[in-house]
């Protein structure tokens, strides 16, 4: 099995080393180096080759509009909320900011590496289906098309234009 590699976004500098210790036994699971703020978040990112990204929803002001950015920009990636309760409105935000999950604090090491281990499988899966559709959709549109070049009078220079035009397309 490939290992996980995930990176946490929370400026609360307790609640992130109980995430990462949380995450530090698991064989699976590797964290990624620390941002502090969302442009180093973005690079660590693409540099590191991140799968999930874990979110605070206090995390650089608005954690809901970074989950919202990230999720659009990097759409192989998968995002999950850090909040103190779960509530309607908690879970409205989430939704809408393409996050797979809420992850409610102080963590339980059970469900967050569960929840780690299911965004990732969905979102690779979601990914191997469009590519999947991708391919298909090549293949059915790869019908070729037949040119007849015609005339009744010989010398009239069909081969040279045939061959010409073979040439060009």
């Amino acid at each position: 099995m490939d290992k996980i590699k995930v990176i946490v976004l929370d400026n609360n500098l307790e609640e992130r080393f109980d995430i990462e210790n949380s995450l530090a036994n698991v064989d699976y699971i590797e964290v990624a180096r620390t941002p502090d703020d969302f442009e180093e978040a973005q690079a660590i990112i693409e540099t590191d080759l991140v799968d999930v990204i874990l979110i605070s929803g206090s995390f650089d002001g608005d954690g809901y509009e970074v989950a919202e950015k990230l999720s659009t920009e990097f759409i192989d990636k998968a995002t999950i909320m850090i909040e103190k309760e779960i509530n309607e409105d908690t879970m409205y935000k989430a939704i809408f900011s393409g996050a797979k999950d809420v992850v409610v604090m102080p963590v339980k090491p059970n469900k967050l590496v569960d929840s780690i281990y299911k965004a990732n499988k969905l979102t690779k899966k979601r990914l191997e289906s469009q590519r999947k559709s991708n391919v298909t959709k090549k293949k059915k549109s790869g019908y070729g098309q037949i040119f007849t070049v015609f005339s009744t009078k010989g010398g009239s220079g069909k081969t040279f234009f045939a061959t010409n035009l073979a040439l060009a397309l």
